[in-house]
């Protein structure tokens, strides 16, 4: 996984290890709205938003659900 991590670097595919294997350890950046957590997920854009009436809002984004999707594996330590 390191050098995969490493070849994929700043790829979304090394996003997706990530969820799958809390690797590697991630310290989340100190922002109030994540409450010290790292999303499970990717975040719909503000346009996307206004034009698409599916896309989830962004109180949905960041609700009850730790913002991860229901299908995503359990959160990293």
């Amino acid at each position: 996984m390191e050098e995969k991590y490493v070849a994929l670097f700043q790829n979304i595919e090394v996003f997706n290890d990530y969820k799958r294997t809390c690797y590697p350890t991630i310290v989340p950046f100190a922002n109030p709205s994540f409450n010290g957590r790292v999303p499970g997920r990717i975040f719909y854009a503000q346009s996307e938003t206004n034009v698409n009436p599916n896309a989830p809002s962004v109180a949905q984004q960041l609700g009850t659900n730790e913002f991860r999707n229901d299908n995503d594996p359990a959160p990293c330590p």
